[in-house]
């Protein structure tokens, strides 16, 4: 009877990690929904695609915005804030898509999160981080981005 018991959770567990939309703490989104949304009162969006520059393959990492705390001090070196547990994580697709929904107004560099590290979208002539600004009711299309 325990073991049938046992076999039954497991069943139910496994079952109810299937699902067709990709959830995090920002949104749920689903593949037909990548069309950049208007966002709420007072917050901003962003979406692109974001592609392997040599390949064109969807770039293999979780993507954030993160903060530059040094944004409004001209001549300060960019000091970034990051937590992948509380930044804004996009939803992504198969083919690159990303959206970041209902953004906080600010300045944000985008961190592309691996588990062996993270690494910011950089400009390749100046190595410093690219910075994008969220505008309140705005909606930030960035396009395609190849990277590196």
């Amino acid at each position: 009877m325990i073991k049938k018991i046992t076999i039954l959770i497991l069943v139910l567990f496994f079952l109810s990690g299937c699902q067709s939309e990709e959830t995090n703490s920002n949104i749920t989104i689903t593949n037909s929904d990548f069309a950049i949304q208007t966002p709420e009162p007072g917050k901003g969006n962003v979406g692109g695609k974001l592609l392997e520059s040599t390949t064109k393959d969807p770039y293999e990492a979780s993507l954030f915005l993160s903060k530059n705390l040094t944004a409004d001090y001209p001549g300060y070196p960019p000091v970034i804030s990051f937590s992948y547990q509380s930044n804004p994580r996009a939803a992504q697709d198969d083919e690159g898509n990303f959206l970041f929904k209902n953004i906080e107004p600010d300045k944000y560099v985008i961190v592309l999160y691996r588990p062996t590290g993270q690494e910011f979208i950089k400009d390749q002539e100046t190595g410093l981080p690219i910075m994008y600004e969220v505008i309140e009711n705005q909606i930030l299309n960035l396009g395609i981005i190849e990277y590196p």
